[in-house]
């Protein structure tokens, strides 16, 4: 619990013999509250479900290798700023970034086709945000409670969540292609 700065190395040596780090198990660093610098390598291709959640990262790059960003990865993160999401992620699952409350942009990469419910939800700061281009759902809430102002939803939006982008402060001006499916409240 008072680990300031870990380094998930590509790979390490046992015995002799030389193994790829291809994931980081779930809650492995919950509640590290000391925990501010995270480098996770470039062979890691799974982390757990709030593998960081409530610690106070201040930023993470997301290897190449990652295909989904688990649920509540990063919650509660409130110090994280900086988000790099690496270019195979394909679903954000819910809660992934819950409540972080210093992150200002976040560019979502064309390979994410998921966004799920309350993603970012409570992300306070949060005033860009850039879809890919091919991002089919949005789930309930998933920027909902932000400072986002203005959000263009690409053509490759099927369905998108009740309050996905509702904020209860901001007005946001919500550019919706005609061919997707709003679910009502």
């Amino acid at each position: 619990k008072n680990i300031i700065s870990v380094t998930i190395p590509s790979s390490i040596k046992l015995n002799g013999n030389r193994y790829k780090v291809t994931g980081i198990v779930a809650n492995a660093f919950k509640n590290c509250k000391k925990l501010k610098k995270v480098v996770i390598g470039k062979d890691v291709k799974k982390i757990g479900k709030y593998a960081f959640s409530h610690t106070k990262v201040t930023s993470v790059n997301i290897p190449n290798k990652v295909k989904k960003i688990e649920t509540g990865t990063f919650a509660y993160c409130k110090k994280l700023k900086k988000v790099n999401i690496g270019k195979k992620v394909a679903k954000i699952k819910g809660f992934a970034f819950w409540n972080c409350n210093n992150i200002k942009k976040i560019e979502i990469p064309n390979s994410v086709k998921v966004i799920e419910k309350q993603a970012f939800y409570k992300c306070k700061k949060l005033e860009k945000v850039k879809l890919g281009n091919n991002v089919e759902t949005i789930g309930n809430a998933a920027f909902q409670t932000t400072n986002i102002k203005n959000v263009k939803i690409p053509n490759s939006v099927k369905a998108m969540g009740v309050a996905a982008f509702d904020s209860d402060k901001t007005k946001i001006n919500v550019e919706i292609p005609g061919n997707i499916t709003v679910d009502k409240a």
